[in-house]
């Protein structure tokens, strides 16, 4: 994940060791939500039961993330009671305790507090489909669906304060029932096995990309899939040796 070091807002977030999630200072809260396409932030307290609770499963998140070539989207922590820019987003995004994750999109008024399950598992899901939505923003200017959003009964904080005819600064994304994944296709998941690629077969099942839709991707496709350069080249290469050894439809061919 990238740092903000060697850019106009040096030292606006640090993490100490690998493992650790990016520390955002709350002086710098806006400039960092408004630089970032997605930011997902914890704000937390150091004393707080829940939050040391929380902590392996967002480190998880992040890793899970950060492993999955997702460069759109930073996860971030905050020590919300360091200080007035801590109490003043708390309050922007009407957070009622700790922990309390809000997703940022863009800007400090385009906002969701996320409401789902605590686990690295459901995080991710629920960031994956936001990054889903981004890339076809950002790459074809519309998109088919609302990101899904984990299914908890209740509705995020940011869409509630849309709906109230402008009572509250969020705006956050209409929810809509979205269908299930599909499964990974089998000749694509082996192919992704031989590459040791094999993380990767959920992000192509979301978008429903098989064997014989793979062909067709180009380049810049993986770039806006949101894969990293090592995985794309791997990736690509295999392509061009199934185009160049003539592979039947089966996708089967010596790699």
């Amino acid at each position: 994940m990238l740092t903000d070091s060697g850019n106009a807002l040096n030292a606006v977030a640090v993490r100490t060791a690998p493992d650790e999630v990016y520390k955002l200072d709350p002086n710098y809260w806006r400039e960092s939500v408004s630089s970032r396409p997605l930011l997902f932030l914890e704000l937390f307290s150091p004393t707080c039961g829940h939050c040391k609770a929380l902590e392996p499963e967002f480190i998880a998140a992040n890793k899970t993330i950060e492993l999955n070539g997702f460069t759109d989207i930073t996860l971030m922590g905050m020590d919300a009671t360091k200080s007035a820019a801590a109490a003043e987003l708390m309050e922007h995004v009407g957070a009622k305790g700790y922990p309390t994750l809000v997703l940022f999109r863009g800007g400090p008024d385009d906002f969701t507090l996320y409401e789902g399950e605590r686990t690295s598992v459901e995080m991710v899901r629920y960031l994956e489909g936001e990054i889903k939505q981004f890339l076809r923003r950002k790459y074809h200017g519309s998109t088919r669906s609302e990101p899904a959003l984990p299914d908890t009964g209740k509705t995020p904080k940011g869409t509630r304060k849309q709906r109230q005819k402008g009572k509250g600064k969020g705006k956050g994304p209409s929810v809509s029932s979205s269908s299930s994944p599909q499964p990974p296709d089998e000749q694509l998941t082996q192919l992704l096995t031989r590459l040791g690629l094999e993380r990767l077969s959920e992000v192509f099942a979301r978008e429903e990309i098989d064997m014989q839709s793979l062909r067709l991707l180009r380049e810049s496709d993986f770039d806006a899939l949101g894969i990293r350069t090592g995985p794309r080249l791997k990736l690509m290469q295999a392509l061009g040796l199934l185009r160049d050894n003539g592979a039947d439809d089966t996708g089967k061919t010596e790699l």
